[in-house]
C-alpha cells in the first residue's frame, strides 16, 4: 500500500509515534513522509533512516496565513504527482492541510491530543479550534485516537466522523534497563517532557522544593519554559534541558513523574512503566487509564500531594518494586509496540475500503 503521512512535530509524542510506525511498517508498505522541520531538522534524517521517503513541508506551530497556505499548495501538488492510496494526517494543523487537500484521497487522522482540551489554552482558541475540527470531521475517513477516553471525549463532542473512530495506541519496546544509578548519593526522582504549560514542569519543582525525602529531582526537556524552569528550580533539583538519552536518565531513577495539566496517551509514562520503574503521575483520563492499579495518582495542580507521594515511595522499597513489576507487566500487555503497527495497518485498510490490501 502507498502511504503519505503528514505531520508537522518533529518533536515530543506525535515524532516518536510516526518514526516508530515508519520503522516497522516501511518494510511492508511505500511509505513517504512530509515533515516539518521547523522544529528539528534531523527529524527528517531520522525518517529517512527508518525507511521511508521524507519530504520536508515547512509548517510552523503558530497560525501562519502566508506559510500555511504554502504548505497546502505543497501537499495539493505532491498528491498530484504521487497519489497515495490512504494520508495518514498527526497532529491538529498537519490533520487540517491534509483534509483540505485530499481531494478524494481518504484521510486518517490522529490529533495526538485535541488543542480544545489543554486547559492553558485561552477560551477563544478552544472553542476555534473545536468548531474547525467539527468542521473538517466530514473530510475525515477515520478518525484515529490514542486512548478510548479520547475516543470516548470525541464522540460526546460530536467530533467522530462518519467512518468512525478507532484506538491506536502508542507502543513501547518492553526491554528492562539495567540498574544504573546515576552519580550522586541520593536517588533519582525524573521527568521527562517538553517544559510547556501542558506539562506543567513548574509543578515539579514546587514538589522538589517541598518535598522531605532524601531524593534528588532531575527535570529533562526542552521547550518554552526552559528558562523559567531554570529559575525556579530549587537547590536540591536540576534542570537538564534536552537529553540525547533519556532511557539512561530513567535507567538510573528511583521514582518516575509526571506532573502534567493534560495528556493524550504520555510516552514518559509508558517508558516507565516498560522500565519497571515506579511512577506518581497527575490524576487524568489518560493516566487513569494508562497506569491501572501500577502507579499512583494524585491531583494534577498540586505539589504538595505530589511531594508527599513521592516521599512516601523514596522511602519503601518494597513499594516501588511493586509498582515498577505492576507497571511493566501492563505495558507489555497492553502497550506493546507491535499493537501501534497493527492498529495502523487495520486502519489503513479500513480507510481505504475494499480495494484495500
Amino acid at each position: 500500500m502507498k502511504a503519505l503521512i503528514v505531520t508537522r512535530a518533529g518533536i515530543g509524542g506525535a515524532a516518536r509515534h510516526v518514526l516508530d510506525v515508519v520503522g516497522g511498517l516501511a518494510g511492508r508498505h511505500e511509505i513517504t513522509v512530509l515533515a516539518s522541520p521547523l522544529e528539528r531538522p534531523g527529524f527528517l534524517e531520522e525518517i529517512s533512516r527508518a525507511g521511508a521517503r521524507a519530504v520536508p513541508l515547512p509548517l510552523p506551530r503558530a497560525p501562519s496565513p502566508a506559510a500555511d497556505l504554502r504548505a497546502l499548495a505543497a501537499v495539493r501538488a505532491l498528491l498530484a504527482r504521487r497519489p497515495p492510496d490512504v494520508i495518514h494526517a498527526h497532529t491538529a494543523k498537519a490533520g487540517a492541510l491534509a483534509r483540505l487537500a485530499a481531494r478524494g484521497v481518504p484521510v486518517v487522522y490522529s490529533p495526538h491530543g485535541f488543542y480544545h482540551h489543554y486547559p492553558h489554552a485561552p477560551r477563544g482558541a478552544r472553542l476555534a479550534a473545536r468548531t474547525a475540527e467539527r468542521l473538517l470531521a466530514p473530510r475525515t475517513a477515520l478518525l484515529a485516537l490514542a486512548a478510548a477516553w479520547e475516543r470516548e471525549a470525541a464522540a460526546g463532542a460530536g467530533l467522530a466522523p462518519p467512518g468512525g473512530t478507532v484506538v491506536i495506541p502508542n507502543g513501547v519496546a518492553t526491554n528492562p534497563l539495567p540498574e544504573r544509578p546515576l552519580p550522586g548519593p541520593e536517588p533519582v526522582v525524573l521527568m521527562v517532557g517538553r517544559l510547556a504549560p501542558p506539562k506543567d514542569p513548574l509543578a515539579f519543582l514546587a514538589a522538589a522544593a517541598r518535598s522531605a525525602g532524601p531524593g534528588r529531582w532531575v527535570l529533562a526537556g526542552d521547550g518554552p519554559l526552559l528558562g523559567r524552569c531554570r529559575r525556579a528550580a530549587p537547590s536540591r533539583a536540576e534542570v537538564r534541558g534536552r537529553v540525547a538519552d533519556p532511557g539512561r536518565l530513567l535507567a538510573g531513577a528511583a521514582v518516575a513523574v509526571l506532573a502534567t495539566r493534560f495528556e493524550a496517551a504520555p510516552y514518559f509514562l509508558l517508558e516507565a512503566m516498560a522500565a519497571a520503574r515506579p511512577v506518581v503521575a497527575a490524576d487524568l483520563p489518560a493516566t487513569r487509564e494508562m497506569l491501572g492499579d501500577a502507579g499512583v495518582l494524585v491531583p494534577p495542580g498540586d505539589p504538595g500531594a505530589l511531594a508527599a507521594a513521592v516521599d512516601r515511595l523514596l522511602m519503601d522499597p518494597g513499594a516501588r518494586a511493586e509498582l515498577g513489576a505492576r507497571g511493566r507487566q501492563r505495558a507489555a500487555a497492553r502497550y506493546p509496540l507491535s499493537a501501534t503497527l497493527r492498529a495502523t495497518e487495520e486502519a489503513w485498510r479500513r480507510a481505504r475500503g475494499p480495494a484495500g490490501g
